[in-house]
């Protein structure tokens, strides 16, 4: 059957937004990521195992049960690292020999300014990366099994490839990358239906970012919906607002 010509929606959400994760997971017994950029994993890291040292102080023996029944967090950053913004879901886990410490799934923009995608393809692409995380923890999902949900998510961002035609190889991978992603993108964008935004302008609030951070709790069974907005580099105060008030 010949290759269908991609659509520019299609282009959108296969272009690099450069889909990210970083942390612990119960299948392995140490830290591992896949395409997390250095100086963004240094930043990261550095901010996670401070975070985690003050909650050992603060909650002395009881900190573990506090941080592994913290929610999961949605987030839009502005790092000093990136000069693009960063979009991603963030909650507790664990490694395979009891080591707390969160994972992470982020999409970061291929340049600064880049705008973000429809609702819809924002909220797939937060579904996903939610769905990605829980799994992983429950199902004590593999290396290459989580880091495979995580390449097929749709782009959040609103990139577009160029129109000119494609040399026939990359018309080929991207047709398959499609083929391949259908049904993950169709799940995920049946639980973005469980997805909220945060409220008001927030594509223009965002764009307007310096240095500082907007993270949201979808609601659940167990918990209403929060928003909160960090002001500067990610510190202790915020990690322990994500991790320990809840």
């Amino acid at each position: 059957m010949p290759k269908q010509p991609l659509s520019n929606d299609l282009r959108s959400m296969l272009a690099p937004s450069s889909v990210a994760w970083y942390g612990k997971l119960p299948s392995l017994g140490d830290f591992v990521g896949r395409r997390m950029p250095h100086a963004l994993s240094s930043e990261w890291d550095a901010w996670m195992r401070e975070g985690m040292e003050q909650l050992r102080r603060a909650d002395g023996a009881g900190w573990s049960d506090t941080f592994v029944n913290a929610p999961l967090w949605f987030f839009i950053a502005s790092l000093s690292t990136q000069g693009s913004p960063v979009i991603g879901a963030l909650a507790p886990s664990v490694d395979r020999v009891g080591r707390y410490y969160p994972l992470t799934v982020m999409a970061t923009a291929p340049h600064a300014g880049c705008p973000f995608a429809d609702d819809l393809q924002v909220k797939a692409f937060l579904a996903g990366a939610r769905s990605a995380i829980v799994e992983a923890r429950r199902r004590a999902l593999s290396v290459d099994d989580l880091d495979r949900r995580v390449s097929l998510l749709p782009n959040p961002f609103g990139t577009t490839l160029p129109r000119e035609r494609e040399p026939s190889l990359i018309q080929d991978i991207l047709s398959d990358l499609h083929e391949a992603s259908q049904a993950h993108q169709a799940t995920a964008s049946d639980l973005a239906e469980n997805i909220t935004l945060p409220a008001g302008e927030w594509r223009a609030h965002t764009a307007l970012f310096g240095e500082q951070s907007l993270w949201w709790i979808s609601p659940t069974h167990r918990l209403e919906s929060q928003e909160l907005v960090h002001h500067g580099k990610a510190d202790r105060w915020l990690f322990a607002q994500l991790f320990s008030k809840h």
